[in-house]
């Protein structure tokens, strides 16, 4: 599987390079009211790709830093509403099922839950 992301990667490259190297020619960017940028294209292509990246993360920034809020005040009432037991002073149900990495009973309130499912 590797190889094959390595290709996709190559060849992505490669395409892009190819653009690069054909669109030398130089164009007029008009900034503001009677400014004038002269560049290649590419690099005016470029920096609109990298323009739109930035804003397009900024735009979505309040969004993903309320869904990782939201998932750590989620988690801390899922720990104060089924405590984990002390390894020590407590052993799970004789029916239960237990986590074969972590040795933890199963929450059965969360089953079937992905940890991404609100986004984070």
């Amino acid at each position: 599987m590797k190889v094959i992301f390595w290709f996709v990667r190559i060849v992505v490259f490669l395409a892009v390079l190819a653009f690069a190297l054909n669109n030398q020619h130089a164009v007029d960017l008009y900034v503001l009211p009677g400014a004038t940028w002269h560049t290649p294209l590419v690099w005016a292509v470029a920096g609109a790709f990298v323009l739109g990246t930035v804003f397009g993360v900024l735009a979505m920034l309040p969004v993903w830093l309320r869904a990782r809020k939201l998932a750590k005040l989620y988690t801390k009432q899922q720990a104060k509403q089924h405590p984990q037991p002390n390894a020590l002073s407590e052993a799970p149900p004789s029916g239960a099922r237990t986590d074969s990495v972590t040795g933890s009973t199963a929450n059965r309130s969360l089953k079937g839950v992905a940890n991404d499912e609100l986004g984070v």
